[in-house]
C-alpha cells in the first residue's frame, strides 16, 4: 500500500491543522508569534494585506521582484545557467527585518533548534515569510558540513495560500 504523499515528507494531517491554528494567531502579532508543542515549535509569520507590504514603492518592476543575496542564499539560483533566483523585495526585507537584531526571531530559532522540530508557517504573505524563512535556516544551518549528520532534525514549512 502507498504511502500519503504529504507522509513522506514528514507531513501529517495533524500538523496541517495545527499549523494552520498558529497561522492564525499571528494575525495578532507584531511581526512573528512562536508556539511549543510538544517535540515541535511552531514560528509563524504575520500576514499583511497593505500594498505596502506587499510592493517596495522604490522598485521599478512590475511585479516588484528583487535578485537574492548570492552570499545569503547560495542555493536560491538556477543551476543549469547561473542565475540568482528573484523575490519579491518587500517580502525579503520582511525576512530581513526579522533576521536582524530588531527582533527575537534569530534567538528565538537558535534556542529551538536544538531540542525541538521546527515547523515555519503562515497564511497569504506571512506564508512567503515562512518559505524565506525555511530557505534562510536551511542555508545558516544544514549546508555546512557535518561530521555524523545534522544535530537537530530537519524544518517543516507549512504554508496557507503564501
Amino acid at each position: 500500500m502507498a504511502q500519503e504523499p504529504l507522509a513522506v515528507a514528514g507531513i501529517s494531517n495533524d500538523l496541517v491543522t495545527r499549523s494552520w491554528m498558529a497561522s492564525k494567531i499571528a494575525y495578532n502579532t507584531e511581526h512573528f508569534c512562536e508556539e511549543e508543542e510538544e517535540e515541535l515549535v511552531y514560528f509563524s509569520f504575520k500576514p499583511s494585506f497593505s500594498e505596502k507590504d506587499w510592493f517596495a514603492p522604490e522598485n521599478g518592476s512590475s511585479f516588484g521582484e528583487t535578485k537574492m543575496n548570492r552570499d545569503q542564499f547560495p542555493c536560491m539560483r538556477s543551476f543549469s545557467n547561473d542565475v540568482d533566483a528573484t523575490v519579491n523585495e518587500a517580502f525579503l526585507k520582511n525576512l530581513d527585518n526579522l533576521i536582524s537584531q530588531r527582533t527575537s526571531f534569530r534567538d528565538d530559532v537558535v534556542s529551538s533548534q536544538k531540542c525541538q522540530r521546527i515547523v515555519f508557517t503562515g497564511h497569504s504573505s506571512g506564508g512567503a515569510t515562512a518559505i524565506l524563512a525555511t530557505v534562510w535556516y536551511l542555508e545558516t544551518y544544514f549546508t555546512k558540513k557535518q561530521i555524523g549528520g545534522f544535530p537537530f532534525p530537519e524544518p517543516r514549512c507549512v504554508t496557507f495560500g503564501g
